[in-house]
């Protein structure tokens, strides 16, 4: 399914770090006692620094961690280097056709980072919460309605039954499982458990310094499967990709997720290697029904296509690590339909459409219909450096089409009734259904109110059909009627950047990563670090 993409890696410089920790408590918070006595030998070779964007909260079930949740939490499943879902905390699993169940015979011996024994009772507790937990808000609940009920058969046996078949659930199986015994009761979206995570992965909470915006983990000594090289990983989080650089210079960092334009700013630099690798991170404009000015010009939304140059972003902004999108789900096995790619950069035929939609251009060079300007309000991300290169070169591209797209830094998006959509990625790497919760009608990851019969009657067929061939051309269907009302502007795929100190051994890149900073900790249980 995937394409490979191999990471050039130029030599670099050692840098040093030594992290230091008499912390104010209301600025820390700590599940365990830092040793005061450190061989200082041991941990510059076995501790990594890494930078990544700022995050408030590390809950699998909330997904917006960047990823950080996949060193600290453990699922049945787990995607393997090609994506494909394999064992993990489960020993063993089938499933039985006649009565739609799976049954997952677990591991046993697993112990949660503080010491408590993992159960049947933790994976119940855990699904129950998706599917169950009416307050949980999260964007994953879509992915787990065919479930019917999960219970447990034994300490080490969980089935869960499913109302339907459904093709994807495989890969839902990897979500992270959460400790019954200190959630029970809990509200999943405030909980204080979400800045003090406890998991059965391979890395350990130890603090989060409010302060300095660092959260510092420690390897699980008692991990099931492989015990990391590396001891330490200290999460150090950046405002943007200049602050991310500077650590780097700075010796205050090993190893950071930065943009193409940082990137191509490193690359020349003899202190750091170079990776870039590539993604399923499809960046889009996302425009929100919910607005008034769509609610009386929907039927505009399409023709914008038409005056979005993106292979200038792709050279420009991208600095070529990535390439002009048409399809959410282009890069994947089971996308890429040509016949999906029906828009151009073409001012002319832009031009014609808008006047055929009765749109006339005012004085000021803007476009006017029924005495409304064509103005639009789009939020992006302030602490994205590269959406937001993106969106004010969109901006530019559609004024000089007649089109007046207004930028709005946000520290977070959201449904704005005074903004008119936003700016921003998704991605699919692995599993096509990744669609169902943003693109049906009542997706939970839905908040632009789009809503298309036809696409959720063939995102609803994808989901269920058992004949892979079959499930393709559902797919390939699906690409050509969204690319006909898409209620987006697809722009580009991004190449996922980093750079690395000289020392840092073992990464694997050549895997489709998803737009999360921490992609490239995958295997980080092979990796090992010399400074």
């Amino acid at each position: 399914m995937m394409k490979k993409h191999i990471c050039i890696l130029l030599a670099a410089a050692c840098i040093l770090f030594l992290f230091t920790g008499c912390q104010n408590k209301e600025e820390e918070i700590s599940v365990s006692s830092l040793s005061s006595e450190t061989n200082q030998e041991t941990e510059e070779n076995k501790e990594l620094i890494f930078a990544g964007n700022k995050i408030t909260e590390i809950n699998p079930l909330l997904d917006t961690c960047e990823g950080l949740s996949d060193l600290i939490f453990s699922g049945l499943l787990k995607h393997s280097k090609d994506g494909s879902p394999v064992a993990d905390l489960a020993e063993s699993y089938a499933f039985d056709e006649e009565t739609l169940t799976y049954t997952f015979q677990l591991k046993e011996g697993i112990m949660w980072h503080d010491g408590e024994l993992f159960t049947a009772d933790d994976v119940v507790f855990t699904y129950n919460l998706l599917t169950q937990d009416r307050n949980l808000d999260s964007d994953l609940e879509c992915n787990y309605t065919d479930i019917e009920s999960v219970k447990p058969a034994g300490p080490y046996t969980v089935e869960i039954k499913f109302k339907k078949y459904n093709a994807s659930m495989l890969n839902y199986f990897t979500i992270g499982i959460l400790p019954v015994h200190l959630l029970e009761g809990d509200n999943m979206n405030t909980t204080a458990f979400n800045q003090a995570p406890v998991g059965t992965g391979r890395y350990r909470f130890v603090s989060w310094d409010n302060s300095s915006g660092e959260i510092r983990l420690e390897r699980n000594e008692y991990y099931y499967d492989k015990v990391p090289e590396i001891e330490t990983v200290i999460y150090r989080m950046a405002n943007n990709d200049q602050e991310k650089a500077e650590m780097l210079k700075n010796k205050e960092a090993d190893l950071a997720s930065i943009g193409p334009v940082t990137s191509e700013q490193l690359k020349d630099s003899s202190l750091y290697e170079h990776l870039e690798c590539q993604s399923a991170e499809y960046c889009f404009i996302s425009f929100s029904y919910l607005s008034d000015f769509w609610e009386n010009n929907a039927d505009s939304m399409t023709v914008l296509n038409y005056a979005a140059d993106k292979g200038a972003i792709v050279k420009n902004i991208l600095k070529n690590s990535g390439s002009a999108a048409f399809s959410p789900i282009q890069y994947h096995s089971f996308g890429g339909n040509k016949k999906a790619d029906i828009y151009s950069y073409d001012l002319d035929t832009f031009a014609k459409k808008m006047e055929k939609l009765g749109w006339k251009k005012s004085d000021d060079g803007f476009y006017v219909r029924n005495g409304q300007k064509f103005t639009i309000r789009i939020q992006v991300l302030s602490s994205e450096d590269t959406q937001v290169d993106i969106a004010n070169m969109i901006s530019l591209q559609l004024k000089n089409a007649g089109i007046d797209m207004q930028v709005v830094l946000v520290d977070e998006i959201s449904q704005d009734s005074e903004t008119d959509g936003f700016l921003t990625t998704f991605a699919v790497p692995f599993e096509p259904d990744e669609l169902y919760r943003k693109f049906t009608s009542k997706g939970s990851s839905n908040i632009t109110g789009y809503s298309n019969s036809r696409i959720d009657t063939l995102l609803n067929a994808g989901r269920h059909e058992k004949d892979t061939q079959k499930r393709k051309q559902i797919y390939q269907n699906f690409e050509t009627a969204y690319a006909k009302n898409p209620g987006e502007i697809p722009i580009a795929y991004m190449n996922a950047n980093y750079a690395a100190v000289n020392g840092l051994k073992g990464i694997d890149t050549d895997r489709m990563f998803s737009g999360h900073a921490c992609d490239i900790m995958w295997n980080i249980e092979n990796w090992t670090i010399v400074k």
